[in-house]
């Protein structure tokens, strides 16, 4: 670090101390706290000792200064007492959180030093931060954002750190910031910190969730959701309750005036409802650019829970009246008994949909539902992008999947006898396998997707128990979506699945809440990511085979992995 950059950081956090003063105690604290680290790793930049340190904390030490100290003018500006709650819990979670990675990292590389001058002293620490390989991953995750950066977006920054807990986290710093930009902590389970190959595909997962702006289509996925979530609640509504006992027929000699419809004029409940809900979800996406943190998941997220809770409330205070045609139209004298027979099982259905429509609401099942759709939008396409660029092969990428930290395989079931790792296997499988919808793909690109298309790649699971049950339950669902095009792989893959138990306790196959408009939904929204992901890619070819052979992307070895590192400096 040279000096001059390290003073002008100096004087602004002096500023902001000035500021804080006599206005609010917290962030005067945080700030004496944020000035104590920057003095120390200002010594450590400039000693021969604890360089790795310097590798994977100097992209991301001078934005945090920055952003913190944006935060907590915004702070001190704020009238709003929620909104300045927000930014103060915010602004102490990332002082808290950057203040243990980097004592973390201190002190375990201190450690790391010292060991070849003199005879280590008796260490109690729990953590091993293995400092070599900690810059490697950061490296690898800061130039790659490098690589990716859009001129309308702000600089990011990754740190990569290990941690006791037994998942991968990523903590994005100051999220309350509506700036563009940002540093992103990812922790990795201590005791999977040396699996690079794995490590390798949960970090670009989580960077992906992040970057680039420009691939991944927020506007497109906001319009899509709008479509998807009224199909995909009334299933919660109707308790499988069929839609067609509103249909109204007309009976043999009835009149034109007769109170049902004739065939052709049918009309049911569940299209009648879902052709009212997008009305007044339409928030018009349109009008916002595509960086605008309106398009954000959780702000997409909480609009349709409150217009949708907002929908219900008032579908449970009018009933069905105002939402379906008048049965008393008509002549009621004639028919009088069928008529009694419709009305008593509307009443009948309508009790129940408006019991169902308050305990979504206030089980906040809306929110769940709301949380599970714009899920299967983000986690598909993060793995979609991460084999792109890892050139993962299938049984890589599955093995990946299904790995915890303990070893064991996965999944854990998510609700209504759903598995989510299916999901998203079945979706990246199902995109990576038909290439006819990309254009101008490049030579490693089409080698990749061809690895894809090949039986012999998904005949390598047979070997492994794990991945083999995994992959027979993905093709279930992909059946059950009517995609058919494992039909010519090893008939091991074709044999019926064994029944499983359910949440609910009855015995059966696995189903998914998608109908196949649902499913297509998805679809076109990550073929379109992908698409523009691999045109990106193709424009900066040479760029990205460069850094596919610094950090040897291409190999999934970690035995030959670790030799590279051990031999590299990752300044």
């Amino acid at each position: 670090m040279k000096t001059a950059e390290f003073e002008r950081e100096a004087l602004l956090l002096k500023e902001i101390l000035n500021e804080c003063e006599t206005k609010e105690d917290v962030l005067l604290f945080y700030t004496k706290c944020l000035i104590k680290m920057h003095k120390a790793y200002f010594k450590i930049v400039n000693t021969e000792m604890l360089s790795y340190v310097k590798q994977i904390m100097e992209p991301a030490f001078p934005l945090v200064i920055q952003y913190f100290s944006d935060e907590v003018r915004d702070c001190l500006k704020e009238t709003d007492v929620q909104r300045k709650e927000k930014l103060l819990t915010d602004i102490e979670e990332s002082i808290v959180e950057f203040g243990e990675m980097f004592e973390a990292i201190v002190n375990s590389t201190n450690g790391a030093d010292r060991i070849l001058l003199q005879t280590a002293p008796v260490d109690i620490g729990l953590r091993y931060t293995a400092p070599k390989l900690c810059a490697y991953y950061s490296s690898m995750l800061n130039e790659f954002a490098e690589l990716m950066k859009d001129e309308n977006q702000g600089q990011y920054a990754f740190c990569v750190y290990p941690t006791l807990k037994s998942g991968a986290e990523a903590y994005i710093m100051f999220h309350e910031s509506r700036r563009h930009g940002k540093v992103c902590i990812i922790r990795m389970p201590e005791n999977r910190i040396g699996h690079i190959a794995y490590v390798r595909q949960v970090l670009f997962h989580e960077l992906f969730h992040i970057l680039p702006s420009q691939v991944r289509n927020r506007k497109d996925r906001a319009d899509r959701l709008n479509r998807i979530l009224p199909i995909g609640l009334w299933p919660y509504l109707l308790e499988g309750e069929n839609p067609s006992i509103f249909m109204k027929k007309r009976c043999p000699g009835d009149s034109e005036k007769d109170i049902f419809l004739s065939e052709d004029e049918v009309v049911n409940l569940q299209d009648l409802l879902i052709s009212k809900l997008p009305v007044q979800c339409n928030p018009n996406f349109e009008n916002e650019d595509e960086s605008s943190h309106k398009l954000y998941s959780i702000p997409v997220k909480q609009f349709f829970v409150d217009t949708i809770v907002g929908f219900l409330a008032k579908f449970h205070a009018k009933g069905l009246d105002d939402f379906l045609p008048c049965f008393n139209s008509g002549d009621i004298r004639r028919n009088y008994k069928q008529y009694c027979e419709m009305e008593s099982k509307v009443k009948e259905v309508q009790g129940r949909v408006l019991k169902n429509s308050l305990r979504l609401i206030h089980n906040e099942r809306v929110v769940d539902i709301c949380n599970f759709y714009m899920l299967l939008f983000r986690e598909p396409l993060s793995d979609l992008l991460s084999v792109l660029v890892l050139q993962s092969t299938p049984c890589d990428f599955y093995r990946h999947l299904l790995t915890k930290t303990d070893g064991l395989p996965l999944p854990e079931e998510v609700d209504n006898n759903l598995h989510l790792l299916y999901l998203r296997a079945a979706f990246v499988t199902e995109i990576l396998w038909d290439d006819s919808v990309f254009c101008s793909l490049t030579e490693r690109q089409r080698q990749l997707i061809e690895i894809w298309k090949s039986a012999d790649s998904y005949q390598e699971c047979v070997s492994e128990p794990a991945l083999k049950e995994f992959v027979h339950h993905m093709i279930c669902f992909l059946s059950q979506q009517e995609r058919t095009f494992f039909q010519n792989i090893d008939p091991e893959f074709a044999r019926e699945l064994p029944q499983q138990k359910g949440q609910s306790g009855e015995s059966g196959k696995i189903t998914m809440p998608l109908t196949p408009y649902i499913h297509e939904e998805y679809i076109k929204y990550f073929r379109d990511c992908c698409s523009r992901f691999l045109l990106f890619e193709g424009a900066h070819e040479t760029e990205f085979a460069d850094f596919r052979t610094r950090y040897q992307l291409n190999s999934s070895n970690d035995l030959a992995l670790a030799k590279y590192i051990s031999l590299r400096s990752w300044e």
